[in-house]
Formats: structure tokens, sequence, C-alpha cells
């Protein structure tokens, strides 16, 4: 296995735990206003939050589109008209290669198409992320 690929995987093994865990850190921060503002208890704010991450779990994709689209779209930095103008965002267009899982070419959720998906340097794979990325590892070890 080649340095690169290995660094890749990492840094997709990463995103996808931070992914995971970054409504933990969310949640304490949402409520420790509520509970020192005493607007709620802290049995109450405990119990909302446990039903409102369970909830936004099954309901929202709207995080996971962010981070597959927006935060990687070169038009937060170049585009001054583009809606997401200013937002930061992770330099992908700086690298020297970019892999790019996604289902397809659809927008984010800014409802904007990401440059850095037509860019020389990237390599679109296509399909669940899941997936792919089993069948990538997969396909590595019998190298």
């Amino acid at each position: 296995m080649n340095i690169d690929l290995f660094l890749l995987i990492i840094v997709v093994i990463t995103a996808l735990a931070f992914d995971f865990t970054n409504g933990f850190h969310d949640t304490g921060n949402a409520m420790a206003t509520s509970i020192a503002s005493g607007a709620l208890a802290p049995k109450a704010a405990v119990a909302l939050s446990a039903v409102l991450n369970l909830l936004g779990a099954f309901l929202s994709t709207a995080v996971a589109a962010t981070i597959a689209n927006d935060v990687v779209n070169p038009a937060a930095r170049n585009d001054k008209s583009s809606p997401i103008y200013g937002m930061p965002i992770l330099n992908a267009d700086h690298a020297k290669s970019v892999i790019v899982l996604k289902r397809g070419m659809a927008a984010g959720f800014a409802g904007i198409e990401n440059e850095l998906f037509y860019d020389k340097r990237t390599s679109m794979l296509f399909g669940d992320a899941k997936s792919s990325l089993t069948a990538l590892i997969g396909e590595m070890k019998n190298v």
C-alpha cells in the first residue's frame, strides 16, 4: 500500500469519526446556555437533548450534504456572488489529487454546483460512500 492511499484512508476514517461525534459536542454547547440561564433544569435539558439528537439523526441529512459538498467548495473563497462566499472551507482544491465519494453530481445544501468536482485533479467515485470505501479497502488488501 502506498503512502498516499494510506493517508487517504486515515483522513476518511477521521472525518467519519468526527462527523459521528460532532453532535455530542454541539449538544453540550446548546444545553449549557439553557441550564446556566435557568430556562431549563439539567434533567429536562438532557432529556430534550437526547430526544432532539435522536430525531435529528433520522430526520435530517443537511449536515452530511454540507460536508459532502459545500465545505470543500472553492466558490466560498473565490466567488463573491456565491451564497457560501466567506464560509470557512477545507482547501481540498490545493491538493495534488482529490477523490470525492458521492452518489451523484447533485448540488450541496446551498444549492450550488461545486467547481472542485470538475477540476482535472479530482476523481469522482459514485455510489454509497460506505459500500464504495469498503470495496476500495477490499481491493487494496488484494494488492
